[in-house]
């Protein structure tokens, strides 16, 4: 119901305020997902994110293998144990010194966290991080246990990508 939204191809359904929340009556088939308080908190919730832009036509997501150039990469998401994500954490951290603002545990579904945050399609969220989760936990029905997921800008990802040989991961 809120994917078109989160990626910039139209508005949120308002139906979703119920739906995050505790339900309401246009949605009386659907069980409420409880991850806001009520539909007050859910509304202000999407409406602190401003504007979504679309990426283009199209959003396209593919493995790293299968890209042989840049042709516009906007972000990259890595998945993995809790100990790599949080390696990939201190590795993003290698060369800032800003000790919170590099890195975000934001709220949102799986999509956001993964390529509407780190592309810099949400005109409230400050651009340049990496984002981590899903905190969404519908992410249960696919992300296996001890496993979680990053996303970053891919001038953040070519940075660390640099920065691997000369940081810490190379000492192990």
């Amino acid at each position: 119901m809120g994917g078109p939204a989160w990626f910039g191809y139209g508005p949120f359904d308002p139906r979703l305020m119920g739906l995050i929340s505790t339900g309401s009556k246009d949605l009386e088939d659907i069980a409420p997902k409880r991850l806001k308080e009520d539909e007050y908190v859910a509304r202000r919730t999407y409406g602190a994110l401003g504007r979504i832009t679309a990426i283009g036509r199209y959003t396209v997501m593919r493995r790293c293998e299968e890209m042989s150039s840049d042709p516009g990469v906007r972000c990259i998401v890595c998945f993995g144990t809790a100990g790599q994500i949080r390696d990939l954490c201190a590795l993003a951290h290698f060369r800032s010194s800003d000790i919170l603002g590099s890195i975000s545990v934001p709220w949102g579904p799986s999509c956001a966290t993964l390529v509407t945050y780190p592309a810099g399609m949400a005109e409230n969220i400050p651009g340049g991080g990496v984002f981590v989760g899903p905190t969404d936990p519908s992410s249960r029905e696919w992300l296996p246990e001890g496993h979680m997921a990053i996303g970053m800008p891919a001038e953040v990802a070519r940075r660390m990508a640099v920065d691997a040989d000369s940081s810490f991961l190379a000492r192990r």
